[in-house]
């Protein structure tokens, strides 16, 4: 009880506080799980910097539309760099990157996003998104899934491309190995239409190695341009016969344009840009090309350190959107602007973002703070053993199992890369080896891409890789690079991505020492993200016959789902220490059951004994640790309760002398705490009687006889007095002193007692003693309560007057043969109740050894039936010579008195009264009092 009582204590101390740290804790953490991709920006971030761009698109609406974060992000912003919006994929769900781009005369979105396997270089699903005009998700217009069911199942590259919105309809092509599609979207119907077109130019075939159409742009549903591998455009205008518009040679010694990324301007223009130089240009119908972009503002951001690059740009009515590097430029026929740095936030999304880093911050502090208040009162707080250890066992276990877990992580991690680096460098050099060098030698132009060594390469290449078919080969990928110029360009990849002479720096770029190793016949192998994922790759160099390097032969691993693995992984170790943290815990519990349970009963009998249950022992008895607390505890018990017995005895004997009331009216609690000097004033009532013609008793009674004689009158008297409240002060050889807090309980006890004593024949039949007799007195007032005597011996008494006056008033009941008396005090402190009790007052009486003059009352209900009958008949003449005596009237008061007498000659006081109004007769200067000088 006592250990309950401290836990309710401490928890409405501690347990508010803890409740409202766990309650903040909790919501912070649902607030966070819920917005963690915020979590991740800068706290109180204003603005937003552009990383790995992509696609940069102008669109009608006025606003600039970027592809950033590798794909992972769509941004809406105005010219003036404030964002609109921002799109970001949740990695958590979905592994999708966005390609393209386009916006209705309504303000919504289409948005082409690829999902891919996340285990394979391959294309796991293809969706035509729209969002609305603040960026909120619609629904999918057209969504393509694909499994290792389908039929050609693309590779890891985009499908869909030229999304554009004119009037009412959204156009989209979709470029895949064996042919082209076009699809056309009603805003307004919601329907989609799709026509499939096959190329038709000069080389002809429409196989899986001959397709040539590279990119399709789209005009509306009968009007689109494409280009092929081999560098030409071709223009469909009204759904007629393809139209060569313009054809194109990059060779390797004298380079040239490759043409792609087709788009139509406002005036239906084709503008084109060249991979290799990166530059844009109009071509007109003569199959001329300009200048659309100033090559001196493309100069400028197309440095050095942003090398020309395969991109995407944007076009809407002359006004010209594209990428450099992780530059976004705009071109709107006058000026030119570039941005990177500086993106303003929208105001939501900032509040957004403060509001879940606040959270995140205010929840670390709850955690901290409750764990503070938890861990710092713990082991004040009544708790389990079992919680105690599992709170300091638990995060030991934990901390130790992940700093186990981290170094073998990183060990096996390191491992496994070295394993992957060695292994695609074998493959690398093996590979190498099924490449002619003289067929590479021999691909001089990209009119090339056409013969039959470029396709027999590029059919190699796919067969290196498995066409990505197999488990074990799904994720690789393969190419083949020349090296012009100090510059890489691909001649041919496994997955159809890269057509001929394709600028390598796309990608990644050797530098010159890496060049340098792969050229002296060594493998070089690294690791690199880039905006469509984690890579390893190792690079190996192809010989001719002649022995000379031709070109590079490039191996690679799409690391995603090494990546992916390796969080599962590292989950499955998380779950492993889980469950061994929860075996230990198990196994603690098991073993310290059986002790907390022990405990628990040794700390049960703790709790009964000090609640008094001295009589409780522990049981358990075996020969251990416990068992030596339990025997000890037994023997505790044992002599507390040898101990507390004798304590018991002697507080009850000290009770028999010194009154439990008296102690409370001192204020001690205890009899130990009583101090010599204690003392208190109070108003009691005291109570004295007397046995009469003791002396006379004594004599023909035994020593023996005698005390067992006082003993059995005062057996009977003390029990009275207790029933009304009172307490023996203290017993004078044959008389007691007793004390009353109420006067009228004391004269209920002083009237029982006389008639319990004197008028009860069981009592005489007890004592053995015929004619027993009694005298009461009682007088209320004020006396001092205290403790008496000297360090050594110490005695409880009541000192005053009044207690004089109390002794004196029970002597007077001899000469006035009265059974019992009460002062005027006593009888003022009756209050209503007076009309209770019958009595008769017996005049002003100055008693022996007392100064002052008292009103005294013969209480009429302690005497026999009979006696009290007579003096009930003569109380009025009675009291009315009292009243002439005291008014000097003693003639009257004398003829009154011989009438008492002469009708009750039993009479004593009336006698006394009568001797005394003679007397004053003879002397009447006497004072008109009753005097007694005899005790």
């Amino acid at each position: 009880m006592l250990l309950k009582n401290s836990v309710i204590m401490r928890l409405k101390k501690y347990g508010f506080p803890l409740g409202i740290c766990g309650a903040t804790f909790v919501l912070c953490v649902i607030i966070v799980v819920f917005n963690v991709t915020l979590l991740k920006k800068p706290l109180f971030q204003q603005k937003t910097d552009l990383v790995a761009p992509s696609v940069a698109k102008y669109e009608k609406d006025g606003n600039l539309y970027i592809v950033d974060d590798s794909g992972l992000r769509l941004i809406s912003m105005t010219l003036d760099g404030r964002i609109n919006y921002t799109i970001t994929v949740n990695t958590a769900e979905e592994y999708t990157r966005f390609y393209d781009l386009a916006v209705d005369e309504m303000g919504n979105l289409y948005v082409y996003a690829m999902e891919v396997e996340t285990d394979a270089y391959l294309t796991k699903r293809d969706t035509i998104r729209k969002y609305d005009r603040a960026g909120r998700f619609v629904k999918n217009i057209l969504a393509i899934d694909y499994d290792e069911n389908t039929e050609e199942r693309p590779r890891f590259f985009p499908q869909f491309g030229s999304l554009r919105c004119d009037k009412a309809a959204l156009t989209f092509s979709r470029t895949r190995r064996d042919r082209a599609q076009i699809y056309r979207y009603d805003i307004y119907r919601d329907t989609l239409t799709e026509k499939d077109f096959l190329h038709q130019g000069p080389h002809g075939g429409t196989s899986l190695q001959d397709f040539a159409v590279e990119r399709v742009a789209v005009k509306d549903f009968d009007n689109f341009v494409y280009t092929t591998r081999d560098g030409d455009i071709y223009e469909v205008r009204d759904a007629g016969s393809p139209v060569l518009r313009a054809s194109f040679n990059f060779t390797e010694d004298g380079g040239g344009i490759i043409p792609d990324f087709p788009l139509y301007d406002s005036r239906g223009t084709i503008v084109f840009i060249d991979v290799i130089s990166s530059f844009l240009y109009y071509l007109d119908d003569a199959g001329a090309i300009t200048g659309a972009v100033p090559e001196m503002f493309l100069e400028e951001v197309f440095t050095e350190e942003v090398p020309a690059q395969r991109t995407n740009y944007g076009l809407w009515e002359g006004r010209f959107s594209g990428i450099a590097g992780e530059l976004v430029w705009y071109y709107d026929g006058s000026r030119f602007e570039t941005f990177k740095e500086g993106l303003l936030l929208p105001l939501r999304e900032r509040a957004a973002v403060m509001a879940v880093q606040i959270c995140f911050a205010l929840g670390i502090a709850a955690l901290l703070l409750g764990l503070y208040l938890l861990f710092a009162r713990m082991l004040d707080w009544y708790i389990s053993l079992i919680i105690k250890q599992a709170v300091i066992i638990i995060p030991l276990t934990i901390i130790g199992f992940v700093v186990l877990y981290s170094v073998f992580s990183t060990f096996l991690l390191d491992s496994l890369n070295n394993e992957i680096m060695n292994e695609l460098n074998f493959l690398a050099e093996y590979c190498s080896s099924l490449i002619s060098g003289d067929d590479l030698d021999s691909i001089k132009s990209i009119k090339d891409s056409n013969g039959e060594t470029y396709k027999r390469i590029a059919r190699m290449l796919k067969d290196v890789v498995g066409e990505n078919k197999r488990k074990w080969n799904k994720a690789f990928y393969a190419s083949v690079i020349k090296v012009i110029d100090n510059e890489e360009f691909i001649v041919a990849m496994s997955n159809d991505e890269a057509s001929l002479f394709r600028p390598e720096g796309f990608y990644i770029t050797l530098d010159s020492k890496e060049y340098a190793l792969v050229t002296e016949g060594k493998p070089f192998s690294s690791l690199f993200i880039n905006y469509t994922g984690a890579w390893a790759y190792s690079n190996f160099p192809i010989y001719n016959s002649g022995g000379n390097f031709s070109g590079i032969f490039e191996i690679g691993l799409d690391l995603m789902a090494f990546n992916i693995n390796n969080l599962k992984y590292r989950r499955f170790i998380t779950f492993i220490i889980a469950v061994i943290v929860l075996v230990i815990l198990a196994a603690l519990i098991l073993v310290m059951s059986f002790v907390i349970n022990q405990l628990s009963k040794i700390a049960r009998v703790f709790d009964a004994i000090a609640l008094g249950e001295y009589f409780s022992r522990a049981t358990y008895s075996a020969k251990d640790e416990l068992g030596t607390v339990s025997l000890g505890l037994n023997q505790m018990a044992n002599k507390l309760q040898q101990q507390i017995d004798y304590i018991k005895k002697m507080n009850e004997s000290a009770i028999h002398f010194v009154p439990t009331q008296f102690l409370e009216y001192l204020g001690v609690t205890d009899i130990t705490q009583m101090k010599l000097g204690d003392h208190v004033r109070r108003d009691l009532s005291v109570l004295f009687f007397d046995i009469r013609s003791f002396s006379l008793h004594s004599e023909v009674l035994s020593t023996q006889e005698n005390f067992f004689f006082i003993n059995k009158i005062l057996s009977v008297a003390g029990p009275v007095l207790r029933k009304h409240n009172g307490f023996v002060d203290k017993f004078i050889g044959d008389a007691v002193m007793a004390l009353f807090v109420d006067a009228t309980d004391a004269v209920e006890a002083g009237i029982e007692v006389y008639r319990r004593v004197v008028l009860d024949r069981t009592t005489r039949i007890k004592v053995g003693i015929d004619g027993i007799n009694i005298g009461i007195g009682i007088h209320t007032g004020s006396v001092m309560m205290g403790i008496v005597g000297e360090p050594e011996r110490f005695s409880n008494t009541v000192i005053s007057k009044n207690v004089n006056l109390a002794s004196r008033v029970e002597s007077l009941t001899k000469q006035t043969k009265s059974g019992m008396l009460i002062t005027r005090d006593t009888l003022n402190q009756l209050a209503d109740k007076e009309n209770e009790f019958q009595h008769r007052f017996i005049g002003l009486i100055q008693a022996a050894g007392v100064n002052e003059v008292i009103g005294l009352f013969d209480m009429l209900d302690a005497l026999p039936e009979s006696v009290r009958k007579r003096r009930l008949a003569t109380k009025r003449i009675f009291e009315s010579g009292i009243r002439k005596y005291h008014i000097k009237e003693y003639r009257a008061a004398a003829i009154r008195f011989e009438a008492v007498v002469k009708a009750d000659p039993s009479d004593v006081c009336a006698e006394i009264c009568l001797s005394e109004a003679k007397k004053h007769l003879e002397n009447p200067d006497l004072p008109s009092v009753f005097v007694f000088n005899k005790k």
